[in-house]
């Protein structure tokens, strides 16, 4: 499997908040990397049907203006061409507290064994931690594996969240 860097870069302007992601370029994901994304959250056991953040260019996504006492609710998505090789999911994301406010932390039944303490968010340090086993493999090519609330409690400063530590 690959080990993969992206970042979330939130752009504080007037008060207002805009994410954008840094995604993998289109052919690595077509060449069957697995692949973390964040997307707004979704119910959808079918994700084709989920709403996606709007892309401003090849590389970064960008949600809707949030102020501060918004609510962002994001799915971390793994993409695999290749369910049945996936063992393991751990990736941390990092954030700016004075920014964000990490609300809570649910890790999908994708992730049938968590590791202890990768499900939890440390607000103080600003990261969020999720990891754990999978059992059988993944269930799909394209599946929530947690569910990540933040809310705004400033919007003066530019800020990023960022995946680090990847393995899945």
């Amino acid at each position: 499997m690959s080990t993969h860097k992206h970042s979330l870069t939130a752009t504080m302007i007037l008060g207002t908040l805009a994410l954008s992601l840094l995604a993998l370029p289109l052919s690595a994901a077509a060449a069957g990397e697995t692949t973390l994304t964040l997307m707004p959250h979704c119910t959808e056991t079918d994700r084709s049907k989920c709403p996606a953040f709007t892309v401003l260019d090849a590389e970064r996504l960008t949600t809707t203006r949030l102020k501060a006492g918004d609510l962002l609710d994001l799915d971390i998505v793994l993409r695999t061409n290749d369910p049945s090789a996936v063992r393991e999911i751990r990736t941390w994301l990092s954030y700016d507290p004075t920014i964000l406010e990490s609300r809570s932390v649910e890790l999908t039944n994708v992730i049938a064994s968590p590791t202890p303490g990768e499900q939890e968010a440390d607000q103080k340090n600003g990261l969020i931690k999720i990891g754990g086993s999978v059992t059988s493999g993944v269930q799909g090519t394209d599946v929530s594996v947690a569910r990540v609330t933040f809310r705004v409690i400033s919007g003066t400063n530019d800020s990023t969240i960022a995946f680090h530590q990847y393995l899945p």
